[in-house]
Protein backbone atom coordinates (compact mmCIF):
# COMPACT_ATOMS: atom_id res chain seq x y z
CA UNK A 1 0.00 0.00 0.00
CA UNK A 2 1.05 3.63 -1.32
CA UNK A 3 1.38 6.36 1.21
CA UNK A 4 -1.08 9.69 -0.01
CA UNK A 5 2.22 11.37 -1.13
CA UNK A 6 3.65 8.43 -3.59
CA UNK A 7 0.18 9.75 -5.90
CA UNK A 8 1.30 12.61 -7.02
CA UNK A 9 -2.63 14.36 -7.62
CA UNK A 10 -2.33 17.18 -9.56
CA UNK A 11 -0.57 14.23 -12.44
CA UNK A 12 -3.86 12.05 -12.24
CA UNK A 13 -5.80 12.29 -15.24
CA UNK A 14 -9.80 11.30 -15.73
CA UNK A 15 -11.64 10.51 -19.11
CA UNK A 16 -14.72 8.73 -20.47
CA UNK A 17 -13.41 4.80 -20.24
CA UNK A 18 -12.08 3.21 -22.94
CA UNK A 19 -12.26 -0.60 -24.58
CA UNK A 20 -8.57 -0.99 -24.31
CA UNK A 21 -9.32 -0.19 -20.66
CA UNK A 22 -11.58 -2.86 -19.90
CA UNK A 23 -8.33 -5.48 -18.83
CA UNK A 24 -6.74 -3.01 -16.23
CA UNK A 25 -10.65 -2.32 -14.70
CA UNK A 26 -11.34 -6.05 -14.65
CA UNK A 27 -8.32 -6.10 -12.99
CA UNK A 28 -9.03 -3.71 -10.17
CA UNK A 29 -12.24 -5.08 -10.67
CA UNK A 30 -11.44 -8.59 -9.48
CA UNK A 31 -8.92 -7.68 -6.52
CA UNK A 32 -11.36 -4.95 -5.32
CA UNK A 33 -14.75 -6.74 -5.44
CA UNK A 34 -13.40 -10.03 -3.84
CA UNK A 35 -15.77 -11.21 -0.96
CA UNK A 36 -16.67 -14.93 -1.08
CA UNK A 37 -19.50 -14.32 1.06
CA UNK A 38 -21.29 -10.95 -0.11
CA UNK A 39 -23.27 -10.41 -3.03
CA UNK A 40 -22.62 -6.52 -3.55
CA UNK A 41 -19.12 -7.47 -3.11
CA UNK A 42 -18.62 -10.16 -6.40
CA UNK A 43 -16.71 -9.12 -9.59
CA UNK A 44 -18.42 -7.82 -12.86
CA UNK A 45 -17.65 -10.50 -15.73
CA UNK A 46 -17.03 -9.07 -19.26
CA UNK A 47 -20.45 -9.20 -20.46
CA UNK A 48 -21.63 -7.67 -17.39
CA UNK A 49 -19.26 -4.53 -17.90
CA UNK A 50 -20.52 -4.20 -21.19
CA UNK A 51 -24.19 -4.88 -20.80
CA UNK A 52 -23.88 -1.88 -18.16
CA UNK A 53 -22.06 0.14 -20.81
CA UNK A 54 -24.68 -0.37 -23.65
CA UNK A 55 -27.35 0.83 -21.33
CA UNK A 56 -28.64 4.85 -22.41
CA UNK A 57 -26.76 7.31 -20.45
CA UNK A 58 -24.41 4.84 -18.72
CA UNK A 59 -20.67 5.87 -18.64
CA UNK A 60 -17.74 4.40 -17.59
CA UNK A 61 -14.76 7.08 -16.33
CA UNK A 62 -11.19 6.00 -15.41
CA UNK A 63 -8.32 7.97 -12.97
CA UNK A 64 -5.22 7.58 -14.37
CA UNK A 65 -1.32 8.37 -14.36
CA UNK A 66 0.82 7.42 -17.29
CA UNK A 67 -0.44 4.06 -18.65
CA UNK A 68 -1.63 2.81 -15.18
CA UNK A 69 -5.80 3.14 -14.47
CA UNK A 70 -6.16 3.90 -10.67
CA UNK A 71 -9.54 3.73 -10.31
CA UNK A 72 -13.00 3.67 -12.05
CA UNK A 73 -16.18 4.62 -11.67
CA UNK A 74 -19.76 3.68 -13.69
CA UNK A 75 -22.42 6.03 -13.53
CA UNK A 76 -25.97 6.87 -15.21
CA UNK A 77 -26.91 10.41 -15.71
CA UNK A 78 -29.95 11.28 -16.42
CA UNK A 79 -31.87 15.04 -16.34
CA UNK A 80 -32.09 15.37 -12.64
CA UNK A 81 -29.55 13.24 -11.13
CA UNK A 82 -26.63 11.31 -11.25
CA UNK A 83 -26.82 7.48 -10.05
CA UNK A 84 -22.86 5.84 -9.03
CA UNK A 85 -23.72 2.22 -10.00
CA UNK A 86 -19.65 1.18 -9.30
CA UNK A 87 -16.59 2.57 -7.91
CA UNK A 88 -13.62 0.98 -7.32
CA UNK A 89 -9.96 1.90 -6.42
CA UNK A 90 -7.05 -0.78 -6.80
CA UNK A 91 -6.17 -2.00 -3.70
CA UNK A 92 -2.62 -1.13 -4.35
CA UNK A 93 -4.18 2.72 -4.81
CA UNK A 94 -6.32 3.01 -1.65
CA UNK A 95 -5.86 5.35 0.98
CA UNK A 96 -4.15 7.24 -1.11
CA UNK A 97 -6.68 10.03 -2.09
CA UNK A 98 -7.49 8.35 -5.38
CA UNK A 99 -11.23 7.40 -4.57
CA UNK A 100 -11.79 10.90 -2.81
CA UNK A 101 -10.56 12.57 -6.20
CA UNK A 102 -12.67 10.11 -8.36
CA UNK A 103 -15.88 11.42 -6.34
CA UNK A 104 -14.88 14.81 -6.16
CA UNK A 105 -14.81 14.62 -9.92
CA UNK A 106 -18.31 13.04 -10.30
CA UNK A 107 -19.77 15.25 -7.98
CA UNK A 108 -17.99 18.44 -10.13
CA UNK A 109 -19.53 17.10 -13.48
CA UNK A 110 -23.05 16.92 -12.10
CA UNK A 111 -22.62 19.85 -10.85
CA UNK A 112 -21.33 21.83 -14.30
CA UNK A 113 -23.81 19.93 -16.02
CA UNK A 114 -26.71 21.63 -13.97
CA UNK A 115 -28.02 18.39 -12.59
CA UNK A 116 -28.55 18.27 -8.51
CA UNK A 117 -28.13 15.07 -6.96
CA UNK A 118 -25.42 12.16 -6.97
CA UNK A 119 -27.06 8.45 -5.16
CA UNK A 120 -25.64 5.74 -5.00
CA UNK A 121 -26.91 2.32 -2.95
CA UNK A 122 -24.59 0.47 -0.39
CA UNK A 123 -25.14 -2.71 1.57
CA UNK A 124 -26.12 -1.59 5.62
CA UNK A 125 -23.39 -4.47 6.34
CA UNK A 126 -20.68 -2.43 4.35
CA UNK A 127 -19.85 -0.10 7.16
CA UNK A 128 -16.21 1.39 5.43
CA UNK A 129 -18.01 2.35 2.02
CA UNK A 130 -21.15 4.00 4.30
CA UNK A 131 -17.89 5.78 5.89
CA UNK A 132 -16.52 6.37 2.80
CA UNK A 133 -19.71 8.03 1.10
CA UNK A 134 -20.24 9.91 4.21
CA UNK A 135 -16.78 11.44 4.71
CA UNK A 136 -17.49 12.43 0.98
CA UNK A 137 -20.78 14.80 2.37
CA UNK A 138 -23.59 11.93 1.15
CA UNK A 139 -26.14 11.63 3.50
CA UNK A 140 -27.79 8.41 4.34
CA UNK A 141 -32.06 8.98 3.09
CA UNK A 142 -33.22 5.75 4.67
CA UNK A 143 -32.97 2.00 3.89
CA UNK A 144 -34.42 0.02 1.18
CA UNK A 145 -35.78 -3.39 2.33
CA UNK A 146 -34.26 -6.15 0.28
CA UNK A 147 -31.95 -9.44 0.95
CA UNK A 148 -29.58 -6.92 2.32
CA UNK A 149 -31.07 -3.83 3.92
CA UNK A 150 -29.17 -1.21 1.59
CA UNK A 151 -28.88 2.52 2.24
CA UNK A 152 -29.41 5.01 -0.42
CA UNK A 153 -26.98 8.04 -0.26
CA UNK A 154 -27.41 11.70 -1.75
CA UNK A 155 -25.17 14.39 -2.32
CA UNK A 156 -26.19 16.71 -1.65
CA UNK A 157 -29.17 16.24 0.72
CA UNK A 158 -31.81 18.84 1.37
CA UNK A 159 -35.17 18.07 2.78
CA UNK A 160 -37.01 18.75 -0.56
CA UNK A 161 -34.67 16.84 -2.61
CA UNK A 162 -35.14 13.81 0.18
CA UNK A 163 -38.94 14.04 -0.07
CA UNK A 164 -39.18 13.67 -3.70
CA UNK A 165 -36.54 11.17 -3.82
CA UNK A 166 -38.17 9.09 -1.33
CA UNK A 167 -41.33 9.10 -3.46
CA UNK A 168 -39.46 8.06 -7.11
CA UNK A 169 -38.43 5.06 -4.82
CA UNK A 170 -41.52 4.36 -3.41
CA UNK A 171 -43.07 4.18 -6.57
CA UNK A 172 -39.71 2.04 -8.60
CA UNK A 173 -39.87 -0.34 -5.62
Amino acid sequence: MEDQMDIPQHEVRWRRMLLSDFELVSRIEHRAFLSPTHPYFQPYSRQQFEKLLRERFVFGFVLYLGECVLAYSICKFSQEDTFIYRIAVDPDHQRTGVGDLLVQLIKASVKGSGRHDVLTVVPADLLVVQLFFRSMGFNALRPRESDLIEFIWLYPPSRMETEAFHAIIKNAY
